[in-house]
């Protein structure tokens, strides 16, 4: 059969030759272009795939960062009310006390103060569950950043440093304030003598210090979280807040530097160090004695 292919080819003039051979070329050269096209339409087919999964998980994660920023500012937003309203219950306290004073050197009947004791307790633990929430969130989600601790560090020294300036301050008011029996009738109540004032004013005053530190950790939180999660979204950053009196903003491109600072030069870090200095004490014997 070959000798017969062989004898047809010769057969052939030289036109019909090249005629031949031109279409043989051609069709190999169709099925080249065929087999790249197709191979191209799959390649992007594959790479549009690929362009729309990332797309996806993109628009996902910007959705995810929302969310957690809604959660943040609701947090922010109840931690900022607690401060407030505690703060607003002393100063509010310490005047009606001065106006009362005031009014009552005229001979004129003054109205006793609002302040109680069971609502300046309620103020505390709204406050002492604000810094619970916050604790929580940058632990709950360190995972878009590990830097957040921070904010943790800082709301537990902050809440150390309220807790120091509460007891003095609540002892030097608890049987101060106007009392009322179960109908709600306000036992006889005198304002306390001028010295006594001063003190309740000086360790209020000491009190909201360390309240409105607590509330300017919550602001430097809110700039962090907003710069963090919603920056890509809306291709800006919020700058860091500067404190009109001596202080420091939070921010995360400081964490190595204030958690040093937290864990060092505070009373809270001092007071963590010596705990956990006498923890390891009675181990260190132990393992003296073990030896």
């Amino acid at each position: 059969m070959r000798e017969d292919i062989t004898a047809i080819w010769d057969g052939l003039t030289p036109e019909m030759k090249a005629a031949v051979v031109r279409g043989a070329v051609a069709a190999t050269g169709s099925l080249i272009v065929a087999v790249f096209g197709a191979g191209a339409i799959i390649y992007q087919i594959g790479r549009q795939a690929g362009n729309a999964i990332r797309q996806n998980r993109h628009n996902e994660t910007l959705k995810l960062k929302l969310d957690i920023y809604k959660d943040i500012i609701a947090v922010c937003r109840t931690s900022s009310d607690a401060e407030v309203d505690m703060s607003s219950l002393i100063r509010l306290f310490y005047t009606e006390m001065v106006i009362f004073k005031q009014i009552e050197q005229t001979g004129i009947q003054a109205a006793i103060p609002k302040a109680r004791v069971p609502t300046l307790i309620e103020k505390k633990s709204a406050v002492a569950s604000a810094v619970v929430e916050i604790v929580n969130f940058t632990e709950r989600w360190r995972i878009i950043d590990p830097r957040i601790d921070v904010f943790g560090l800082a709301t537990a020294v902050a809440n150390y440093d309220i807790n120091e300036a509460w007891w003095p301050y609540f002892n030097a008011v608890v049987g101060r304030m106007p009392t009322e029996d179960r109908s709600g009738t306000i036992f006889p109540w005198q304002p306390p003598d001028d010295a006594t004032l001063e003190e309740i004013g000086l360790k209020g005053t000491q009190l909201i210090d360390a309240l409105k530190t607590f509330q300017s950790y919550i602001y430097d939180l809110q700039i962090e979280m907003q710069n963090l999660l919603l920056g890509e979204l809306f291709e800006r950053q919020i700058p860091a807040c500067k404190p009109v009196d001596p202080g420091f903003a939070i921010q995360l491109n400081r964490h190595r530097e204030l958690t040093t600072y937290f864990e060092r030069d505070t009373a809270w870090g001092q007071a963590q160090a010596r705990i956990e200095s006498e923890v390891r004490r009675p181990e260190q014997k132990r393992y003296q004695e073990s030896r």
